[in-house]
């Protein structure tokens, strides 16, 4: 007897659970390529895939198409560290914080997620922070050309010659820079919560005045207590709070460093590190902020025998070790450190309180080993001008180098290849402008 023809639906279904077959087991021979040691030779997705799809033919003597190959989610669900029921309440977790405007990063996600499969897993789980998802940050072009064989070679020379001349050791060795903070504000960060279409909210507070801190370190790991500028026009009582970090208190109208302030500081790290230098020469190496080129400043470093060196300009992201090696860290865990307590306390940070949850956050980033990278991996202490390579600097683009360039383009101008350069110059303003 002649059967009914299958429809098209079923059809579809049957072949739908043909490839779902095949494909499982290809999956599962991939994985097994995967466990195999590093020494051995493994197979590829692809040719695993091939493979299956020639034992399918000869199995049932019908073609089929492995479409879209071994996917990662297929694979990578058999190797996932959570349970179907960890993972719901992750999920879970991730909407909730979301919906009250306290999305998680990606990095407090994984926080949270080590957190459940360490209780699950001790020591069977392992943890690793050798790779991480960054933000790119946008360099711009005028830096990206100050770090030039040119510069660089200046820098060194002037660097060595000051610490040679006047015998700098490595306890007179200081660095200082600002950073500055917005109660409100921080970086904009990649966070998780539930699928809508409107934006992912995070609560801050209204405040958007400007919190400058003055951080000062020492090569041989040590750091003088900070210094915070409030926007103010006088001194107000109820800034007095909890200090753990005994940061020096100032203000000034915009909440940023002016000339006043800067001879402040001077005089008070004259305060703080003249028993240590011990009459010998100090060297602190400063950004171009034009508070620390006051006559005021300037007249009380070189009464106190501190030797002020500035970086080239637009250079601090390579030979600043603060910029290098600090910041960064230290503004994540600050932003981590106010978002903890918006959250808990349900108040805004202000300057009645900036003190007491900024000051945990200075005191863990500025340890001994981090302030000792900061001077090591700018060449500083030990000196080691090796550490700006080539790749880190930018040709130093000559006159005699751009028109070298152009007569290997424009043959007409091969000649004032052998001219003097001011006559390259000369020849230059007269020749035709498209």
């Amino acid at each position: 007897m002649v059967g009914h023809a299958k429809s098209i639906t079923k059809k579809k279904q049957i072949a739908r659970e043909a490839h779902d077959g095949i494909m499982a087991r290809a999956v599962e021979a991939y994985q097994a390529e995967l466990a195999k040691g590093p020494l051995q030779r493994r197979q590829g997705a692809r040719t695993i895939c091939s493979d299956f799809q020639k034992l399918y033919y000869f199995e049932t003597g019908k073609q089929i198409k492995l479409t879209g190959g071994i996917s990662k989610s297929k694979s990578n669900s058999q190797h996932s560290w959570l349970t179907d029921e960890e993972t719901n309440v992750v999920i879970d977790y991730i909407i909730e914080m979301g919906d009250h405007g306290f999305p998680l990063s990606h990095r407090r996600l994984k926080e949270h997620v080590d957190e459940i499969c360490h209780a699950r897993l001790n020591d069977q789980f392992p943890e690793t922070d050798h790779i991480k998802v960054s933000r790119s940050c946008a360099l711009e072009t005028k830096c990206g050309r100050a770090v030039n064989p040119t510069t660089n070679e200046a820098w060194w020379n002037l660097l060595k010659d000051t610490i040679t001349k006047y015998n700098i050791k490595q306890h007179n060795t200081y660095g200082v820079d600002e950073m500055g903070c917005q109660p409100s504000g921080g970086e904009r960060e990649h966070v998780f919560g539930r699928q809508k279409k409107t934006p992912q909210y995070q609560q801050r507070g209204g405040s958007r005045e400007n919190i400058t801190v003055i951080v000062t370190v020492c090569a041989d790991g040590t750091a003088m207590a900070p210094s915070v500028i409030f926007k103010g026009s006088a001194f107000q009582v109820k800034w007095n709070q909890e200090n753990p970090a005994n940061a020096f208190l100032g203000y000034s109208k915009k909440g940023w460093t002016d000339g006043e302030i800067g001879v402040k500081w001077i005089k008070n790290f004259d305060k703080e590190t003249a028993a240590k230098a011990n009459d010998e020469y100090r060297l602190l190496l400063v950004d171009g902020h034009n508070s620390h080129y006051t006559r005021g400043f300037l007249e009380h470093a070189r009464t106190d025998q501190i030797l002020v060196l500035c970086y080239p300009s637009h250079t601090t992201h390579i030979y600043q070790g603060l910029d290098v090696v600090v910041f960064s860290t230290l503004k994540r865990c600050w932003s981590d450190a106010r978002d903890e307590y918006e959250k808990k306390t349900g108040e805004s940070i202000s300057k009645k309180n900036f003190l007491a949850v900024y000051g945990p956050a200075h005191l863990k980033v500025l340890t001994p080993e981090t302030i000792r990278a900061a001077f090591r991996k700018t060449g500083v202490w030990p000196f080691n001008l090796d550490v700006i390579t080539q790749d880190m600097m930018a040709p130093n683009y000559s006159l005699d180098f751009f028109v070298i360039y152009l007569s290997r383009k424009t043959p007409t101008l091969a000649p004032l290849m052998k001219m003097p350069t001011n006559q390259i110059a000369k020849r230059h303003h007269q020749l035709p402008h498209s």
